[in-house]
């Protein structure tokens, strides 16, 4: 896991140094001492703002639990591990920012969450998680997580970017069938509804006793019942038919699709989805 260390200028400090600039301009035309003594008041707690903020990252590591997969328009749970390495010494305001990139030029903005820790004891372990949603299916991959601070004053912040790939499948929206295409789901396309009982000489269950007829196998012969009867009897088994579905889908789509067109599809895999799970 390979971590890299960033320090920027919130838009606080970044006013904090346009004041300094003004007051050191001053002293230095006007001469003015006391200027420059304000000046240097004023540099003291920027140069403590960067240590501070550079020791609330420091020696923490953040370690991402997230799902393989999950379903579209369905909620879904990551959660952040931050382990404080340091034995004393908590870390304070630490904020973790995660982001998933959809495989493909779409043009859409990736999407990202920021989760929040308010106080890290040193040498202990928090988690925090946070619920996404996406509305395309898909293949994601997850971005470098960044762990950031501007504690104590706000003026700068420090941000450790931490090299964790991992990538999630969109499985498609799944709908409910309606109730014709669940007697249609459960018909074997002949004389009736598929999944009835068969009788026949397969292993399976118990199903039942039957005179003998030419052709069975003497292995089947139920002998104590045969002597009680006095006529050949034979065991039968039950047997269900199997049912094979083939679904076949074609997508399409023009050289230039519009939005209609892209949502016509996803209607159509997201029903071919729902009914390959309701068969399965």
């Amino acid at each position: 896991m390979r971590r890299m260390h960033h320090m920027a200028i919130c838009s606080e400090g970044a006013y904090y140094l346009v004041v300094m600039a003004f007051i050191l301009t001053a002293a230095l035309i006007r001469q003015i001492n006391l200027l420059m003594v304000l000046y240097g008041l004023l540099a003291g707690p920027l140069l403590i703002s960067w240590w501070l903020v550079r020791r609330q990252v420091n020696r923490v590591e953040i370690v991402r639990h997230a799902p393989k997969s999950a379903i579209a328009g369905e909620p879904f749970a990551v959660e952040v591990e931050l382990v404080n390495k340091r034995k004393r010494g908590g870390s304070f305001s630490l904020m973790v920012r995660d982001e998933l990139q959809r495989r493909g030029r779409d043009g859409k903005k990736n999407p990202t969450t920021e989760v929040y820790c308010g106080y890290l004891p040193g040498g202990e372990t928090q988690r925090v998680s946070y619920q996404g949603r996406l509305a395309r299916r898909g293949l994601y991959d997850f971005q470098p997580l960044r762990l950031s601070s501007r504690f104590p004053m706000g003026l700068l912040r420090t941000t450790l970017r931490f090299e964790q790939p991992q990538r999630l499948l969109v499985l498609p929206r799944q709908g409910h069938l309606t109730p014709a295409w669940q007697r249609l789901l459960r018909s074997d396309g002949g004389d009736g509804v598929g999944g009835r009982r068969q009788t026949g000489f397969q292993e399976g269950d118990f199903y039942g006793l039957r005179d003998w007829r030419p052709g069975d196998p003497r292995n089947r012969i139920h002998w104590r019942t045969s002597a009680r009867r006095g006529s050949l009897t034979v065991r039968q088994y039950e047997r269900r038919r199997q049912s094979d579905l083939l679904l076949i889908v074609q997508l399409w789509e023009p050289e230039k699709p519009t939005d209609a067109d892209r949502a016509r599809n996803e209607t159509i895999v997201s029903f071919a989805a729902t009914v390959m799970a309701e068969a399965c």
